[in-house]
């Protein structure tokens, strides 16, 4: 049977010249080019979490041991309204309408506003509220995650679907969702709220700012000029893959929380060996510090990382016969892709581990663990993320395309079409032929 390719809602084969799938009966004006993963986003993955959550809520408060019973039914609190996220990005990944997933993330910043809201400036105690909180956070991780499900199941559609729709102000919205829960938690007043707003916005437009004007230069400096190299372009570059949607910025502006949160720890321990960044009082300092360093380092970090992504370039060396990236820009790829991330969440534990209490039942030690961790977490990023994602949001959007055609106007990189004829030159020249390493 010659296969024309497969079934979007069930993944079946679907023979040539077939208009609807021989297993569901779906059309098939639309389907998958080549066989999809294995896990798809589809309206049984999130029902399934859906229902393992109901069931460990029943299993919790019925037949779990007590000491068991609060640690699952802390992991059901975010599995309920994270499968129910799932599940209606399933549906509009099913209508061929991702960009409406992206939603899902201020949709969940939105439920944090409102239980912060109820709590602290209008003094509303509920328990259910604390559910409402959760279930926010669970709706951004869960909306993050089935969008970059769609987007690698979109690549492998006979018809192109619209991605993201008005990254700029979901980007804007997000952050000032974020920013009122700050200013809305705690010591509520007018007052904070208006500084939270101006300050940290104002922040976020410096940084912009900052890349606008000197991400170029500092791109330039890492790739360097010495003698008996060679600027040279990779053209698997495509324009789709330069793609500005607000998922893609999102987690490019945690890249530079990750970063600075690196740089500021590490500046402490060396400067302050004696400091506990343990506690809460330094995990907030940490969090001051980096917002000023977001100004003050960002741009020798993000900005260069992604110039250079997307150009690909490579500097080739004619005596050692090497094509490789220039040497910081690995040093940021690696420390952003393992070392940042991995210090972050070892400092996450500790300070976890600090600040929950050793109550007299153990029971209750783990679940309020969890809990401690994923608010620390949440809180941070809600701290230091808005003015990232402001700046990276700005940045994608006026700067950095005229920023790529600016750097390949002055640097004229070759193509990769003069490679064999720059190893023959370099060969000649040392008497002998090598072979090229990468």
């Amino acid at each position: 049977m010659e296969i024309e390719g497969y079934c979007l809602r069930c993944a079946a084969p679907i023979p040539r010249g077939s208009h609807y799938c021989p297993r569901c009966g779906a059309p098939t004006a639309v389907h998958y080019t080549s066989k999809p993963p294995r896990i798809r986003l589809t309206p049984g993955l999130g029902l399934a979490l859906l229902v393992a959550g109901a069931a460990l809520y029943l299993y919790a408060f019925t037949l779990a041991p007590p000491e068991a019973g609060p640690t699952v039914a802390e992991l059901a609190a975010y599995l309920v309204p994270g499968g129910a996220a799932l599940l209606l990005a399933s549906l509009l990944w099913r209508a061929l309408k991702p960009w409406a997933i992206e939603l899902l993330v201020p949709a969940g910043a939105a439920l944090t506003l409102v239980e912060h809201v109820l709590l602290f400036a209008m003094g509303v105690e509920a328990p259910s509220l604390l559910g409402v909180f959760k279930a926010g956070i669970a709706f951004m991780a869960a909306g993050v995650a089935a969008w970059l499900m769609a987007r690698r199941e979109a690549s492998l559609l006979n018809t192109q679907v619209e991605l993201s729709r008005s990254p700029l102000a979901l980007s804007l919205a997000t952050a000032l969702l974020l920013e009122l829960v700050m200013a809305s938690g705690g010591a509520f007043s007018p007052a904070a709220v208006e500084r939270s707003l101006l300050a940290l916005t104002a922040l976020g437009v410096a940084v912009w700012l900052t890349w606008h004007f000197y991400a170029p230069r500092v791109f330039k400096m890492y790739i360097g000029s010495t003698p008996g190299t060679t600027v040279m372009l990779d053209t698997g570059v495509t324009r789709e893959e330069l793609g500005y949607e607000f998922t893609t910025i999102l987690l490019r502006s945690f890249t530079l929380v990750l970063m600075v949160f690196s740089a500021i720890v590490l500046a402490l321990q060396l400067a302050s060996p004696q400091t506990d960044l343990s506690s809460i009082p330094s995990f907030i300092s940490v969090a001051k510090y980096s917002l000023a360093a977001e100004v003050a380092l960002g741009v020798f970090g993000p900005p260069a990382y992604w110039l250079s992504d997307a150009l690909d370039l490579r500097v080739f060396d004619r005596a050692r016969l090497t094509l490789e990236k220039a040497a910081p820009i690995d040093m940021l790829d690696n420390m952003v892709d393992a070392f940042a991330l991995l210090g972050f969440l070892l400092t996450l534990r500790d300070i976890t581990l600090a600040v929950t209490p050793a109550d007299a039942n153990p029971a209750l030690y783990l679940p309020v663990a969890i809990f401690n961790s994923v608010l620390l977490f949440y809180y941070y990023v809600a701290v230091t993320l808005p003015p990232a994602l402001i700046a990276t949001a700005l940045y994608h959007k006026y700067s950095f395309r005229g920023q790529l055609q600016a750097l390949l106007s002055e640097l004229k990189p070759l193509g990769v079409d003069a490679l064999p004829a720059l190893i023959g030159e370099a060969s000649r020249s040392s008497g002998g032929e090598r072979q090229i390493s990468s």
